[in-house]
């Protein structure tokens, strides 16, 4: 099955549960010698799937695309984001306030904005923690 005939078939269920079953693969199949480097990018992502799924590397590399634009567009759309085990993107909106110009001290109007927060779930926080200590 290619990689678009899945995204076609996880799409006609519930909306979070396509994404929550390429959350859990890439959870379980991640290889953990990816974990020590500094950046982790989409082509670390699509080589990880690749290795352990089985698609071609354009498949995989369009389920990441596809997996990143739909948390992108459910952003844009001023939905909260929740990958179970892993956390919450939120966009906030910023009220206009006063700030200053940290060169001159003079007061500055702070123009409001959007912005993107993000909580760590407990499980993720968790698993940060142990690996730490070791």
């Amino acid at each position: 099955m290619s990689c678009a005939s899945s995204l076609r078939t996880a799409d006609a269920g519930p909306p979070g549960l396509a994404l929550d079953a390429v959350v859990a693969t890439i959870h379980a199949v991640f290889p953990r010698e990816l974990m020590t480097e500094k950046t982790l990018t989409r082509a670390d992502l699509t080589d990880a799937l690749h290795g352990q799924v089985g698609l071609s590397r354009q498949d995989c590399a369009g389920l990441v695309e596809r997996t990143l634009d739909l948390v992108a567009e459910a952003m844009q759309r001023g939905e909260i984001v929740k990958l179970s085990g892993f956390g919450v993107f939120q966009v906030r909106a910023k009220r206009e306030r006063m700030g200053r110009n940290p060169k001159t001290g003079e007061p500055a109007v702070i123009a409001p904005r959007r912005v993107i927060g993000f909580r760590a779930s407990q499980v993720l926080k968790a698993r940060i923690d142990r690996a730490l200590e070791k």
